[in-house]
């Protein structure tokens, strides 16, 4: 008889963890869990205010090429319903570009809608000289004064975006204020 051939039923290899190498292994991925979540949430959250930022920027120049192409008033605005302006320096909510064929300032009549964007309630967006209206004129200028709109996150730590938009109706995206101080969000 061949002795290396059998084995016996008591003799079975069994494969698998003990209860110890179990705990330590859950122990670990709680760890690198705890570390990795809270950064996995800011550079989504940092990721969400980029890409926000990127679109007022966007539109921000369509309505300038607008106003220059068509030769006429086009005006952006804040909107919650986005169908009329809203008076508030908040940009969060949304808002609406459109040609201002009236020359009101204010949706409605005659004016030509040309874009509308949906708000993003976990960014705040706001405006440092409180404007409620930018008027991109024919000529391309925004007339009045110099405007950043603040880009900062409302849940947590993540570094604010700026865009700077100058009289001349040119636009900037940059993460320090236009005198190269640090950008501060109210809620910091």
């Amino acid at each position: 008889m061949n002795l290396l051939l059998t084995k016996k039923p008591d003799q079975a290899n069994v494969n698998g963890f003990t209860l110890l190498e179990l705990l330590v292994s859950l122990s670990i991925a709680a760890i690198l869990l705890t570390i990795a979540i809270p950064a996995w949430h800011s550079w989504v959250q940092s990721s969400r205010i980029q890409s926000y930022s990127h679109t007022l920027f966007a539109q921000m120049q369509m309505a300038r090429a607008a106003a220059l192409s068509g030769h006429q008033d086009v005006v952006f605005c804040p909107s919650a319903d986005q169908q009329t302006c809203k008076d508030t320096a908040a940009w969060q909510e949304g808002w609406i570009l459109f040609r201002d064929e009236d020359g009101d300032a204010n949706f409605g009549g005659q004016d030509v809608l040309l874009r509308v964007q949906a708000g993003q309630t976990q960014i705040a967006i706001s405006s440092a000289a409180s404007r409620t209206r930018i008027r991109f004129q024919p000529s391309g200028t925004t007339g009045g004064s110099n405007g950043t709109y603040l880009f900062c996150d409302t849940s947590t730590q993540v570094l604010p975006v700026a865009i700077i938009l100058s009289r001349t109706g040119r636009a900037r995206i940059s993460t320090t204020a236009a005198d190269g101080s640090a950008l501060v969000c109210s809620n910091s």
